[in-house]
């Protein structure tokens, strides 16, 4: 072993495992090297009994969420003293160094590191989450071994490259040569190639930064690091960062929630043509009170950018009959490859077999969704499998088609909409807001746990300084209400009443933040008066599912809203979460 790191997390959605901690190595053996991951539980033994993560019990329906599974699946073999191979059991890597292709790395604002590995076959392993440190020191160990060269698509992707091919490749990416020597031509002159294309080098750094006075340099440009907690380090080089200041919240305003906007209420906003001229209102009471079931067929398409709220009655049956062909033109895709070519199309695969996992395991206690030949679980099928089709960029990290937990997004929507055809297109107005949550560097995700911990400082520092002394600043105990919106903490009513309300946007595109907020300051005397960590935190939130008051929460989150707005002085990042979009602009 001549590498050895301890703290290094797996996440998942697995309830009652969440966050998997693990020790990372690397080791020689007969002259190569590899990398090895394993939980702490099994550092030194055999493979984990993954049924006690929740995997292997297919009855689950939130057996786990990971964008990862048909990749890794692929790589798990059973020759044993190959160990050239790539090995990822569950919750388990084992990879030799010359697997790699590629290091995806999170940004420097992300607070803590993660790395990504990919390989050379493509397939992607799980985010190694480093919560204590510990990112940096294994690149720069890797870096003895092998060139690691910044992608020149993605500054946060590591290139790999072999060290025997690392001095032709460097010369190449520097350009410093008039044209790129060959490697006969270097060794046979290396001294005089080497000073004048050193010599370029150095000549560009003078003209770039030797007259460069430090004094010259704008304050926001400024690199400083503030520790506010371990973990996340806050820097002024992220434009439109500002120190947190820590002023009491203002009294408590009064807030009102709504009944269901009514049949008869929602006919009446619009005109003569069949526009929706009252969109204003029809928003807010969105917000305050939800919708009746009974219009939310008509008014889901509004939320979701089926329609415009300009278009009138002949203009909608025109984009109703143009989006049914277009769903059904897409479906035809997938529905007419032969069982040859799906043999020679993996990603189809990888993906098909993905959605029939989910499927069948989604809201099956539902009776919209129960027996074994519900027609609406072929609905489901078909949409998801479409989606994948619709969203199947090969070339493009972040279109993944189908990742497992999308299918919960679509649930109430099919439920709603019955028709398949205009439940695509909802799903796919969601996924335009939200798909972000699904890509496989998490980097969404961890924004948006970036900016609520932001929050938490700027409005209760208090608890902020808990979370940071108890190991639980990273705040993945609220990574599940993220990607699937609190569609587990609540009844399916109640899901969709809350999805109303974020869907209005009325207040802001981040009114969710706010939403954990209230649940985690509802939370706080419990957690403190307890002395909970790490894990009994994440288990004590888990057990909050379908236990919380939707509309006592949804006034607090209000209240919250209101009284962080009303401040003085607010910094950038914080008067960002405030801010009402625009909604005579496409949402994004």
């Amino acid at each position: 072993v001549i590498f050895d790191q301890d703290g290094v997390h797996i996440h998942t959605a697995v309830p009652q495992n969440e966050n998997i901690i693990g020790k990372i190595r690397i080791f020689e053996k007969d002259g190569k090297y590899y990398i090895f991951w394993k939980p702490n539980e099994d550092v030194h033994g055999n493979a984990p009994d993954t049924s006690a993560f929740g995997y292997q019990d297919i009855d689950h329906d939130w057996a786990f969420i990971n964008p990862f599974e048909e990749a890794v699946g692929a790589l798990m073999v059973n020759d044993e003293n190959n160990s050239d191979k790539p090995i990822q059991h569950k919750y388990k890597i084992h990879i030799p160094l010359s697997s790699l292709h590629s290091i995806k790395t999170s940004d420097s604002n992300m607070g803590w590191k993660y790395l990504i590995f990919i390989l050379q076959d493509g397939a992607v392993l799980p985010a190694l989450h480093f919560h204590k440190g510990g990112g940096k020191e294994i690149l720069q160990f890797l870096e003895r071994y092998v060139w690691l060269s910044i992608s020149p698509n993605d500054p946060n992707c590591l290139n790999v490259i072999d060290n025997r091919n690392a001095l032709r490749y460097s010369l190449t990416q520097l350009q410093i040569f008039n044209e790129a020597p060959s490697m006969s031509r270097f060794l046979k002159d290396a001294y005089v190639e080497t000073m004048v294309g050193f010599s370029r080098v150095t000549k560009l750094m003078w003209d770039t930064f030797g007259s460069v006075n430090s004094s010259e340099i704008p304050n926001e440009e400024k690199k400083i690091e503030i520790d506010y907690a371990p973990g996340i380090a806050v820097s002024s080089y992220e434009p439109g960062f500002e120190v947190i200041t820590c002023d009491k919240l203002e009294d408590k305003p009064v807030v009102c929630r709504l009944e269901p906007l009514t049949e008869i209420e929602f006919t009446a906003s619009f005109d003569s043509q069949g526009k929706l001229f009252k969109s204003d209102k029809f928003l807010e009471h969105a917000f305050r009170g939800g919708l009746h079931h009974s219009i939310r067929q008509e008014a889901w398409k509004y939320l979701l950018n089926y329609y415009r709220f300009d278009l009138d009655s002949e203009m909608k049956n025109i984009q109703k009959r143009q989006k049914t062909d277009e769903y059904f033109a897409i479906k035809q895709q997938w529905q007419l490859i032969s069982p040859a070519q799906e043999k020679n199309f993996k990603e189809f695969r990888i993906r098909k077999s993905t959605v029939e996992k989910d499927v069948l395991r989604t809201d099956r206690t539902n009776k919209f969704y129960e027996g074994d030949d519900n027609p609406n679980l072929k609905k489901l099928y078909n949409i998801l499998l479409t989606y994948c089709f619709y969203n199947f960029d090969l070339d493009n990290a972040s279109s993944i088609g189908y990742v497992q937990g999308m299918s919960d997004l679509l649930s109430p929507i099919l439920f709603v909409m019955e028709n398949e055809a205009d439940a695509f297109w909802c799903f796919v107005g969601l996924m335009e807001r939200t798909g972000s949550n699904f890509d496989i560097d998490q980097k969404a995700i961890q924004k948006q746990l970036t900016l609520l911990y932001t929050l938490i400082r700027y409005t209760d520092p208090e608890f902020c300084d808990y979370l940071d002394n108890h190991d639980s600043n990273n705040l993945y105990f609220c990574f599940r209400w993220l990607l699937v919106l609190f569609k587990r903490e609540f009844t399916f009513e109640e899901t969709m009443l809350l999805w109303e309300v974020l869907w209005s946007q009325k207040l802001s595109k981040h009114f969710l933040l706010f939403i954990c907020l209230a649940i985690i300051i509802e939370q706080k005397q419990t957690i403190m008066s307890k002395n909970y960590g790490f894990n009994e935190i994440i288990k004590h939130v888990n057990e909050l599912s379908l236990k919380l008051k939707l509309n006592d929460l949804l006034k607090k989150a209000e209240t919250l809203f209101i009284q962080v707005k009303r401040r003085k002085n607010m910094p950038k990042n914080i008067r960002e979460l405030i801010e009402t979009p625009n909604w005579l602009t496409p949402i994004p």
